[in-house]
């Protein structure tokens, strides 16, 4: 049993303590109100504040996280490409890939969801001034723990987090039993069957971890993360690169032997350095001396609700694979892995910290009000104030996040798809970019990259505030969505014959019905949460959040930044038409035409969206707060 009282004080002594931040208003102008312009009231407000500041620290860690793990990985599969084959490529990215990404995802993901919504144990002082003889701990050795006590509440925390082991031994066992009970081009590689029992290994290895992971979250300890997958990147890909190359020196006429083999030791050492760096972290370990301690029954219903949700949205997102791991050939899964690697390089960079840190930072701020908590004028209201402090922070980061993703994507969608073969030919050569339809497939990927931010913002502010009645409600529309993705994807694939391109299809259609109905969802509470809290007289005429953020003048782009935009498209594929990229020349002057046509826009979007710049970087600076 992981120790409460130890870890508590390891985080009181390891977690620098933040400062609030200031709340002063800037001129935004009365479109894109400033980050800071609802001034909180005192204490829980200044907790926002800190909230959101550590939450942007960790947003900037995980970041470069994954722009350090992109690269490294990056990098190396640009040696790899040389030395494996696309057959080994597509087991290893796409089957296996899957088989771990299926174990984690259906074990644990329901369970993060719910546990992240626990309150930080170190804001938990202000709800209450007990003193210390309520504390929850006696000061001798040994002592019990108070199961309401600060210190109970996270070892019921901890406890749950025990459960995405044991589903996960389950899980694991089924999911290697059907990878090595079906037949199929996969088994054709040498020791397949051996990476298969090291990938399941991996996977319980890593869920080993969850309850040190889980209060790292809580507590917003981004840098631990960091720090052990960072570690754990460098290592992995020195192995991977290392067994491959061992592989291609020792080849004997059936090719290399190691290649799937060498991806499956490098991610069972990447698990053991992952859970290790964890759990020695909150070292030491106690034993439990015969204390109980219980779940916490509300955070154990809503993980179970999305538990049985992830099921679902595991179809959803890793439906390519699973697609592709039914259809296609192992070499046509290579060359989708190939496009995957470079079409989600900069989703995976910036787009997952993002969707973490946000799902974090709006369970932890956005109010959770119920229609019968209406207020009346004998409240205080100094919480009122605080409450409404916190709505408006909530919508207007939301509302900030959903309008990047949008000018992200008119360039992606407008000037990125004319230059993927130019892209592909410098990177690896002819032989993907003219012999393959990976400069095809790309280029409609860059016009998915955007749905796929939108998407994944959206459904982080739902994840945060949903309760189990609005997650069982979204089950039931996933479920409705992913009988749409199969079908388009079957049709797209076999009607059309469409190959990778229909996966990437079908994906952005399945997205565009998911942002639909959280948009929905995010209409409705929040309309919900501002009948409660704007209903007293003291609201006076105070503007309600959505009547600030949610409007298409905040949110859509400036019509010359748009019109810019359609116009440095229409000239970049003019210029890959009559201009192409096969030469060295070609390339230089395509690239040119490429940059003279952004620089307009870009000189129109900061001119245009002065407003939206303005606000972004005053939410920025919180980081440094």
């Amino acid at each position: 049993m992981v120790d409460t009282a130890a870890s508590a004080d390891t985080l009181k002594t390891r977690q620098r303590p933040s400062t609030a931040a200031k709340n002063s208003a800037t001129g935004a102008g009365n479109d894109a109100p400033d980050v800071t312009d609802a001034k909180p009231a005192d204490g829980q407000s200044a907790a926002g504040q800190r909230v959101l500041s550590e939450t942007l620290k960790g947003a900037s860690y995980l970041m470069m996280l994954q722009f350090f793990s992109r690269i490294v990985t990056f990098t190396l599969n640009q040696v790899l490409l040389r030395y494996t084959t696309p057959d080994t490529l597509g087991v290893a990215s796409v089957q296996l890939e899957l088989l771990i990404a299926s174990v984690l995802f259906l074990s644990r993901e329901g369970f993060r969801c719910a546990l992240l919504r626990e309150d930080d144990s170190a804001s938990s002082e202000n709800k209450g001034k007990a003193g210390k003889a309520t504390a929850g701990v006696d000061a001798s050795a040994g002592a019990a723990v108070v199961d309401t006590s600060r210190m109970g509440r996270v070892q019921r925390l901890i406890n749950l987090c025990y459960l995405p082991v044991a589903v996960g031994v389950l899980t694991s066992w089924l999911c290697c039993w059907y990878y090595m009970w079906s037949k199929t081009e996969a088994d054709k590689q040498p020791f397949y069957d051996t990476a298969v029992v090291l990938y399941g290994v991996s996977a319980l290895i890593e869920l080993a971890a969850e309850p040190f992971f889980v209060l790292a979250q809580v507590q917003l300890l981004f840098r631990l993360r960091v720090t052990a997958e960072g570690v754990g990147v460098i290592v992995r890909c020195l192995l991977t690169l290392g067994i491959t190359l061992y592989g291609a020196r020792v080849a004997d006429s059936n090719g290399n032997q190691y290649g799937v083999l060498a991806f499956a030791v490098a991610q069972l050492v990447y698990s053991v350095m992952l859970a290790g760096g964890h759990a020695a972290y909150f070292l030491p370990l106690a034993d439990c001396d015969g204390n109980i301690y219980y779940f916490d029954r509300r955070l154990l219903a809503l993980a179970i609700t999305f538990a049985k949700q992830s099921v679902l949205k595991h179809v959803l997102t890793e439906g390519d694979k699973i697609l592709m791991s039914l259809f296609c050939t192992a070499h046509d899964q290579g060359i989708y892995a190939f496009v995957v690697n470079y079409g989600s390089l900069i989703a995976r960079i910036f787009f997952q910290p993002m969707e973490e840190t946000a799902r974090m930072f709006f369970a932890k701020t956005f109010p959770d009000v119920q229609t019968d908590d209406a207020p009346d004028a004998t409240d205080d209201q100094d919480a009122l104030a605080e409450r409404q402090s916190r709505l408006s922070l909530a919508a207007q980061v939301l509302a900030l996040v959903v309008k990047l993703h949008l000018l992200l994507g008119l360039v992606f969608t407008c000037f990125a798809p004319a230059y993927t073969g130019t892209l592909i030919d410098l990177l690896v050569g002819r032989r993907w970019s003219v012999e393959t339809a990976a400069p095809a497939v790309l280029a409609i990927y860059c016009l998915y990259v955007p749905v796929m931010g939108v998407n994944g913002v959206t459904e982080s502010f739902v994840q945060a505030i949903a309760r189990p009645a609005d997650v069982a409600a979204q089950s039931r529309a996933m479920l409705l969505f992913s009988v749409g993705f199969l079908a388009v994807g079957a049709v797209l694939m076999r009607g059309l014959h469409l190959g990778a391109s229909a996966l990437v299809l079908a994906n952005a259609f399945n997205m565009l019905l998911r942002i639909g109905w959280s948009v929905r969802f995010t209409q409705r509470r929040m309309s919900e949460a501002e009948r409660v809290l704007y209903a007293t007289p003291s609201a006076g005429d105070v503007q309600v959040p959505s009547k600030r953020f949610f409007t298409q003048r905040f949110l859509l782009p400036s019509s010359s930044t748009v019109a810019l935009a359609l116009l440095g498209c229409l000239a970049t594929w003019c210029s890959d038409w009559q201009i192409g990229w096969h030469t060295l020349r070609d390339k230089g002057l395509h690239i040119a035409v490429g940059l003279g046509a952004f620089l307009p826009f870009a000189l129109a979007l900061v001119r245009g969206e002065r407003d939206f710049v303005r606000s972004l970087r005053t939410l920025l600076k919180q980081k440094r707060a």
